[in-house]
């Protein structure tokens, strides 16, 4: 996983700017002689006041002329440099934007299967959008209005101590009330931009979870529950939002009220040394505007830190939501299968538990021989899909070692595993788009002909040509217009494509009625043909299909044998 995805929030946002540092270092640049050409405009209407208007009433209006001039190329230069800067540095942000939804979404597919189970759909998708669009305005306003700001304060206090220190003392005086309100801000208002991403996150979730049951939703009548839950996740964000904007209400408007302390102090102050001869009038009015300028520039300060604290937040729960342990980590130094690969599946004492607290396999010894298809049995919590799903290295064992072909399947590097062992389960997922993309899903760029051949010995191709478009038919959501038979079909070919050596079916039958079921069969057959394959189905008629049953209880294997075997036993489980 990239360092974007993972570590300290101030980190990732470094890690996204490395690419962009020397457009970022110009366009800052660019920012520096804005502020420069801003802090010129007061000094060049003071030398108006002080110089250029006496001449004119001789006639002479050169000094004017020149001064009224010099500021119209200061005003003119500040707008292109600032329409340039401004927006480089917004296409930055968008690239950044762009780059940060790839890395973290990427990172996401990544994230083992039980980090996905924690979490909800909707929680993912509010940390790709909205968590990932606040960090981008650290690159869209941030990044631009923080050296502006902080450039602007500096150079105007400069500039006022060189116009008359006097004065300047009175009003660096009257910023300290400003200062300790900005701190206020900021203490108060951090813990709640936190608090306001996570409130974002579940009222998303409660939005997003019912979409995908909106037929039991309403088939059970609990929209009302739904619309309770929805509203209190509202009312949570609400609150938090209404305490944002009371401290943003308190801060502009006693903001608003010391510059115009400030104002009155610089005017005073400075009205006072002009009757005494000390400063000229025009120095007094160059006073008046830079203080207008800092204070702006502190407003500036002030929005910029929101905005870092937003950001912030945003990137804090986007690096949380992925730092959490890796429980089925790449490996550093992986081990190739020798070729080909036969698809020995071996137990060697192995145990698990989803928690410290249960043991859902217990000391399974257990050898899946090669070409072999094995049916396991057993009631419902007894262990089969945990077993399915440590084949495939969604989870780890607790204890003991899985192989494939003698190799420890932690050895194994992830792209190796999932072309060599496939997970089919009853609810075959189609994406969005057509059935070859579907089918092809493994193997992207496997081509047309590759599609269809797949399709014809899996038996699909009679039912896809008489669509409308064929295999360029599009499925749309979820495959809502092909029937659970169809879509099962769908998904033998896309295993049967990707060439598995170990293929295991997780009750990929169970949800269908018997005619569509003996269709499917005839379907595997050809799909597990030469495959290592393992069968969890609380039928039996998968059966006559099977080289082997394998019956578990409580996450222990209690038989062990061909069908003929154990039911000549005439007393165990499977009997």
């Amino acid at each position: 996983m990239s360092d974007v995805a993972t570590g300290h929030p101030a980190r990732m946002l470094l890690t996204l700017a490395r690419p962009y540092r020397w457009k970022l270092l110009v366009l800052l640049m660019a920012s520096l002689v804005v502020v420069a050409l801003q802090l010129v405009g007061p000094r060049l209407v003071a030398l108006g006041i002080d110089v250029a208007i006496g001449p004119t009433s001789s006639g002479d209006y050169g000094p004017l002329v020149s001064i009224a001039v010099a500021l119209l190329v200061a005003g003119t230069l500040t707008w292109i440099l600032t329409v340039v800067s401004r927006r480089g540095i917004g296409r930055i942000g968008e690239s950044v934007t762009y780059d940060l939804r790839r890395e973290v979404d990427a990172a996401f597919a990544r994230l083992p299967i039980a980090y996905h189970e924690r979490w909800s759909s909707g929680v993912i998708i509010s940390r790709l959008t909205a968590d990932v669009d606040t960090v981008s305005t650290v690159f869209a306003s941030v990044l631009s209005g923080v050296l502006t700001s902080v450039l602007m304060t500096i150079g105007v206090l400069v500039a006022m101590l060189l116009l008359d220190p006097v004065v300047a003392g009175f009003v660096i005086v009257s910023m300290i009330p400003v200062l300790v309100l900005i701190t206020w801000r900021v203490r108060r208002t951090a813990p709640a931009r936190i608090a306001e991403r996570d409130a974002i996150a579940r009222i998303t979730a409660d939005a997003v979870e019912p979409l995908g049951a909106v037929a039991v939703v309403q088939s059970l009548g609990a929209e009302s529950l739904h619309a309770h839950e929805f509203g209190r996740s509202a009312s949570s964000l609400r609150t938090l939002s209404r305490r944002i904007t009371a401290t943003m209400g308190v801060f502009y408007g006693t903001m608003e009220a010391a510059v115009a302390l400030a104002g009155v102090v610089a005017l005073a102050a400075g009205g006072l040394r002009v009757m005494q001869g000390a400063m000229p009038l025009g120095s007094l009015a160059a006073f008046i505007l830079y203080v207008g300028m800092l204070f702006g520039a502190m407003q500036q300060t002030a929005y910029v830190i929101d905005a870092t604290l937003t950001a912030y937040a945003g990137a804090r729960k986007i690096t949380e939501f992925l730092a959490g342990e890796d429980s089925v980590p790449e490996p550093t130094q992986p081990i190739s299968m020798a070729r080909p690969v036969r698809g020995e599946v071996r137990f060697a004492t192995v145990s698990f538990g989803y928690s410290e607290q249960t043991h859902e396999i217990s000391d399974l010894d257990v050898v899946l021989r090669s070409g072999e298809v094995v049916a396991m049995l057993g009631p419902t919590g007894a262990g089969k899909s945990t077993i399915a799903k440590l084949i495939a290295r969604f989870y780890d064992p607790t204890s003991g070692r899985i192989l494939l072909d003698g190799v420890d399947l932690k050895h194994l590097a992830e792209a190796e595993l999932r072309s060599t062992v496939v997970l089919l389960t009853q609810e075959m997922f189609l994406f969005s788009g057509t059935i070859a993309d579907n089918i092809r899903l493994s193997r992207p760029h496997a081509g047309a002909d590759q599609v269809r051949a797949a399709a014809v010995a899996i038996g699909a191709d009679d039912f896809i040509m008489a669509l409308p478009a064929g295999y360029d038919t599009d499925v749309h959501h979820r495959g809502a217009r092909l029937s659970a038979g169809q879509r099962q079909l769908i998904a033998f070919a896309r295993a049967f494509l990707t060439d598995p050596a170990v293929v295991i079916l997780d009750e990929a039958t169970a949800s269908l009625d018997i005619p569509t079921e003996r269709t499917l069969h005839r379907a595997l057959r050809t799909l597990l043909s030469g495959r290592t394959a393992l069968i969890i189905a609380h039928r039996l008629s998968t059966l006559d299909i099977t080289d082997r049953v394998l019956v578990v209880e409580d996450g222990r294997l209690v038989e062990d044998g061909t069908p003929q075997e154990l039911l000549a036993r005439g007393s165990g489980a499977f009997a």
